[in-house]
């Protein structure tokens, strides 16, 4: 039996004797059980290299499904100081599963453009240029939150006023059962 689900059914086991309750032990479980499968999951994505002919270029090939754990040890797998001035990141063996990738993606580029390289993200298919097109718009709203950019004025950039509807006074209300008893 695999070590990570012995793990499980101990947490779930000490769980229950230590609460006398078995649906904490059951949550208990499925927590741990959750931590286990995103290490498991955590190294599938391998990112390959390529140098073109005229060492002015390399590729990186990037495959495996991307998500919050697999997007942390992404961005390591890159040799900023050594590289040549124009990287091409190849992501067409690659998914993307949330938010936190493509803040990877993000990061990878600003390093690069703090060492003055450029980089050409490839392979995105149209959903996933709707990741990194909204994750550029939002970098360029000074991360205003969503609720917060709504009540924006586009022509001034500055919030709107906000109007307030008046507030209508609650009638008391009247004795149920008619005049009280004496």
């Amino acid at each position: 039996m695999p070590a990570g689900e012995i793990v499980v059914m101990l947490v779930t086991v000490a769980g229950t004797l230590a609460t006398g309750n078995l649906a904490i032990g059951v949550v208990l479980g499925v927590l741990t059980a959750m931590v286990v499968f995103a290490r498991r999951v955590a190294h599938f994505t391998q990112v390959t290299t390529a140098t073109a002919e005229d060492d002015n270029t390399k590729t990186y090939f990037v495959r495996g499904e991307l998500f919050f754990v697999s997007s942390n040890d992404l961005v390591y797998q890159f040799d900023y100081a050594g590289d040549p001035n124009r990287i091409v990141v190849d992501m067409s063996g690659a998914h993307i599963w949330d938010a936190s990738s493509v803040a990877a993606l993000d990061a990878i580029t600003t390093k690069y453009a703090s060492r003055g390289k450029h980089v050409e993200i490839t392979g995105l298919n149209e959903a996933r240029r709707g990741h990194t097109r909204h994750s550029a718009e939002a970098r360029r709203r000074h991360r205003w939150p969503a609720h917060r950019a709504a009540h924006r004025s586009p022509a001034t950039d500055r919030p709107r006023p906000r109007t307030r509807t008046p507030r209508r006074r609650r009638q008391p209300a009247e004795p149920r059962g008619g005049p009280p008893s004496r």
